[in-house]
């Protein structure tokens, strides 16, 4: 039994890494298109390669400037990215089929509760999906309503609602991309509203998260 559960976690972790390198290149390739750059902004494959990689991996890193970089597809590639990072793609692909009520097959069960640290109980992957999908749109849009009220007057309708989507998207996620050019946040080091709006998202984020884990290991036990 021990062997057979050991094949299916190498498994599991066998697709998964596969998954996240295909969305790598896949978010490359899109980010190098001319469509997802600014009109006379320079860009090869690598850069963007090295852009979607570290927005998959929630890392941040980039060698370009994305506000100033990327268009609004681009920006709009990037923040899927992110999010699609920061959750799992096992768990996104999930809960497509549970959103779109398709029946979730066994062995995708299999894999989400090895992801979860659920192994034993297929029964509730469902619920805990539904829980962290819920938890993590409403944090991110209270963070979006919160930033509003600063990024509208600044940038205007259009422009400040979609900053104030990407900011708290990516604070959210832990990975520290934005959209307000070179000076990134430096504008906003003494701006208690958006400091304190993005690092709660970040502070709950990461109670829920031990919270789950804890709820996990008491069930476990």
């Amino acid at each position: 039994m021990k062997i057979e559960k050991g094949t299916k976690i190498a498994q599991t972790t066998k697709y998964t890494m596969i998954s996240f390198f295909l969305l790598i290149v896949i978010g490359g390739i899109l980010l190098n298109l001319p469509i997802s750059n600014m009109p006379g902004k320079p860009h090869d494959l690598l850069n963007s390669l090295f852009t979607s990689a570290a927005s998959v991996c929630v890392a941040g890193l980039s060698t370009v400037t994305a506000g100033e970089q990327y268009t609004f597809f681009g920006q709009l590639v990037m923040l899927i990215l992110i999010q699609i990072g920061a959750l799992g793609f096992i768990f996104i692909i999930s809960s497509i089929f549970l959103i779109t009520k398709k029946k979730l097959s066994f062995k995708n069960q299999i894999n989400i509760s090895e992801i979860l640290g659920t192994p034993e109980r297929l029964s509730e992957v469902k619920t805990l999906i539904r829980r962290i999908i819920k938890f993590t749109f409403t944090i991110e849009l209270i963070g979006a309503l919160i930033l509003l009220i600063r990024f509208v007057p600044m940038f205007g309708p259009a422009m400040g609602i979609w900053q104030s989507i990407f900011t708290s998207v990516s604070s959210f996620c832990n990975c520290g991309f934005d959209l307000l050019g070179s000076n990134s946040l430096i504008d906003f080091a003494e701006d208690y509203l958006v400091l304190r709006s993005l690092r709660s998202a970040n502070r709950v984020r990461k109670s829920w998260i031990y919270s789950l884990e804890w709820n996990l290991w008491k069930n476990k036990n």
